[in-house]
């Protein structure tokens, strides 16, 4: 507890520092006179007028002057160059690499409202964190010159190549300029800020003596711009930062980021909520004729925020470079408001998806996430109610499938996204950004909604003004573990879903996955070598050291004498027949309707494609068992939750030596299965995991007497091992098939066609 209060306290003042005091003084400027307003006060005027005492460099003589000292900046006085932001991004990316130079591209629009000392120790920090000293030294002999010469200011250069001893005093990092201007502008002394290392790297801060403080100043030329320019850019500055960050700098001005004692305006404002019962005193009974009419934020769902869900649409319709945009700007989404966090979002999340992209998400990947964090105490309210509408500030898009799908919801309004031909711009339609309380007069005009439950907000108080009867979650409900939906409960069973992340993607967890990538595809490819070329006994230890669990239970019944052992799997990844192998100590032929060239390269066993031609398909695998024993997983898909799809019946029909196994696998980070991506990175994704796990139960060889050799049809003998694997696993059985799976999840019905010319 104290080391939490230490770290507080701490984060507190580094918030404080680099944030309240530069963005209450842009906020100010801003709300004062304007960013760009060419009649700024009077204070002002005076300090920028002050360095016209000094004649300008065109006046200094050049002659007679080898025996006098010369002492100059190198920003803006030596150079032409009115910022030294691109020597900084030079370094970063010749030096470093391209996420050090992107990460400091994204700090410019910040680096443009802090003052000189704090935008250099930023810059100072994003280029030299972690960097080599070789490779700063490299950087300052081999690629900087360059820049430095073509930026050269000559009226400047003759009057320094004119005096006998020539020194510079620069708050820029000594390690940068010191090199040039020695060898090349033959400097007899450079004094700047010096920079503090650790072995052979930079920390990215400064040494005891801080930066260099330097008491010459030239003057600087401002450029010009369109005043209809400057007017836009003005308006953009002051709604997207200036109101937010001057509200946020007096938060933590006044109390301190952290306080546990807000003031009592702040106390009172969360309070208000609280003159409506909370949900928990709705009544249930005889509300069939009634109707109702919430949120899906805060509301239906338990999670405090929507950013988990704009992060799944990014992450699994867009891709990594979206969902990494996404998180970087999670920082700056806590200082906005509501609205204009909520427009951030949705241009990060959709400007330039495909529309399919979208549908399939909101289809096949949300609705999982959702169901999870559903809240109970709110859908037996909405369960009970005769009309259900549900009106939002999130995009329609992302929610109304799962609404309408899973808990049949008449009727849903949302905030309607702005298209351009089959892609989403990132922007809203003309409507902008959905009003609840207008929306719900609009929508049911004169008459008055039933009941209204609102979150524990005060943008829901008006909506829930215009209800009979008005009712709030609180944010102790939403804690509360009693409204978590139990998977019981689930208003339509989950049994198929699809995307990669196995877990909601908040920052914190989006951020632990993205800081494991590296590290965990390093893994998975050392896991896959080591199952492709280890014996088996070593590919489990060197498996189980590497973090993958496998639970082995039962034994191998043997086979009889030239005749082969059919295996019937549960099939939860492609992976299923290899870990079975491995467990089993033995080679193992499989056979699957449909498998990557990539995966059937790497595959360490035998792996034969079926053609779904039933003749063909029995013939295969009679010629299979007679060479050894066999694999077959009877689904002939995946599933990831506790159920079994209908097995095929063709197994029975080939053989009585039958042996159901039972397998589950447990992630908790990537899925090793998808319908509509590349299915050759299941392997990949599957291993990427920390801690894999994989559970097989090997059960008893099914008597004749249950087989077709015993009397038993083949499709009793399929429902019969169906049942008994179920019931191994804690599984339901189900009569979906493949087709079922892929027409949901991916609109198609997961059939690939061979092209033959």
């Amino acid at each position: 507890m104290v080391f939490t209060m230490v770290f507080l306290k701490l984060v507190e003042w580094l918030i404080y520092q680099l944030l309240a005091n530069s963005c209450y003084r842009a906020a100010m400027k801003v709300k004062n006179y304007g960013f760009f307003s060419r009649n700024p006060p009077l204070r002002s005027q005076q300090h920028q007028a002050s360095p016209s005492i000094y004649p300008g460099v065109t006046k200094c003589r050049v002659q007679n002057r080898g025996s006098e000292t010369l002492v100059c900046d190198i920003d803006s006085t030596l150079l032409r160059s009115h910022s030294i932001f691109p020597y900084f991004m030079l370094v970063a990316f010749e030096g470093g690499n391209l996420l050090r130079a992107f990460l400091l591209l994204l700090s410019y629009p910040f680096l443009c409202f802090l003052n000189y000392e704090l935008k250099l120790r930023v810059m100072i920090f994003i280029t030299f964190c972690g960097l080599r000293l070789k490779d700063m030294d490299s950087v300052g002999r081999a690629v900087l010159p360059k820049f430095f010469l073509e930026n050269l200011n000559l009226q400047v250069y003759e009057v320094w190549a004119a005096a006998g001893c020539r020194v510079v005093c620069t708050s820029v990092p000594r390690v940068m300029v010191e090199g040039f201007l020695k060898e090349y502008l033959s400097a007899d002394n450079v004094v700047g800020t010096e920079l503090h290392t650790s072995g052979k790297r930079f920390t990215g801060l400064l040494t005891s003596s801080g930066l260099l403080v330097i008491h010459i100043i030239f003057p600087l030329q401002s450029m010009v711009f369109t005043m209809v320019f400057l007017k836009l850019v003005e308006w953009l500055i002051y709604q997207l930062l200036a109101n937010s960050c001057y509200r946020a700098a007096m938060k933590v001005k006044n109390y301190g980021f952290f306080s546990r004692n807000p003031p009592l305006r702040s106390q009172q404002h969360q309070a208000s909520p609280s003159i409506y019962p909370g949900v928990t005193k709705c009544r249930v009974q005889n509300r069939g004729s009634e109707t109702l009419v919430c949120d899906i934020d805060s509301t239906l769902l338990r999670s405090h925020s929507i950013f988990p869900y704009f992060m799944l649409v990014a992450f699994e319709g867009g891709n990594l470079l979206r969902a990494f945009l996404l998180l970087l700007s999670y920082p700056f989404l806590c200082f906005l408001n509501y609205e204009l966090k909520l427009r951030v979002m949705i241009f990060i999340t959709f400007c330039g998806l495909r529309l399919k992209d979208m549908d399939s998400v909101g289809r096949a990947v949300l609705p999982k996430f959702f169901l999870e964090n559903l809240n109970l105490q709110v859908y037996e309210v909405w369960a009970a109610a005769g009309c259900r509408v549900v009106c939002t500030s999130v995009p329609r898009v992302m929610v109304e499938g799962f609404l309408k799908e899973y808990l049949s919801a008449d009727n849903v309004v949302g905030t309607e996204l702005h298209t351009s031909g089959k892609r989403f711009t990132g922007l809203l339609t003309s409507s902008g950004l959905l009003v609840k309380h207008k929306a719900v007069k609009e929508l049911f005009a004169e008459t008055r909604p039933d009941v209204g439950i609102g979150g524990p907000n005060s943008r829901d108080q008006h909506f829930m003004s215009l209800c009979k009867e008005a009712y709030v979650v609180s944010k102790e409900d939403l804690k509360n573990r009693a409204t978590i939906m139990p998977k019981n409960k689930y208003p339509k069973p989950l049994i198929f879903h699809d995307g990669r992340l196995a877990f909601l993607p908040t920052p914190l967890a989006t951020l632990a996955m993205f800081m494991w990538l590296p590290p965990g595809i390093i893994l998975a490819i050392f896991r896959l070598l080591v199952g492709i070329y280890l014996p088996y006994k070593l590919a489990i230890l060197f498996g189980c050291v590497s973090g993958v669990t496998i639970q082995a239970k039962g034994c191998d019944p043997g086979q009889k004498p030239g005749k082969g052992v059919l295996y019937v799997c549960t099939h939860r990844t492609l992976l299923d027949p290899v870990f079975l192998s491995t467990s089993l100590g033995k080679s193992l032929t499989a056979v699957t309707y449909s498998l990557s060239k990539v995966s059937e390269i790497i595959a360490p066993i035998k792996t034969v494609r079926l053609t779904r031609d039933r003749k063909i398909d029995g013939e295969t695998m009679e010629r299979l068992l007679s060479e050894g024993d066999l694999v077959v997983c009877p689904e002939g898909t995946t599933c990831r939750e506790p159920y079994l799809l209908r097995f095929s019946s063709l197994f029975a029909e080939l053989t009585e030596e039958i042996v159901p196994v039972a397998i589950d696998t447990k992630v908790g980070m990537f899925y090793g299965t998808t319908a509509s991506g590349l299915k050759c990175l299941d392997p990949i994704f599957f291993l990427m995991n920390p801690r894999p796990a994989y559970y097989i139960h090997v059960l008893g060889k099914v008597p004749r007497e249950m087989t077709c050799a015993g009397g038993k049809t083949s499709h009793e003998v399929a429902n019969n091992i169906q049942r008994q694997l179920a019931d191994a696993l804690g599984f339901e059985c189900t009569t979906l098939t493949r087709r079922d799976k892929y027409l949901m999840l991916a609109g198609n019905e997961g059939v690939v066609k061979d092209n033959k010319r």
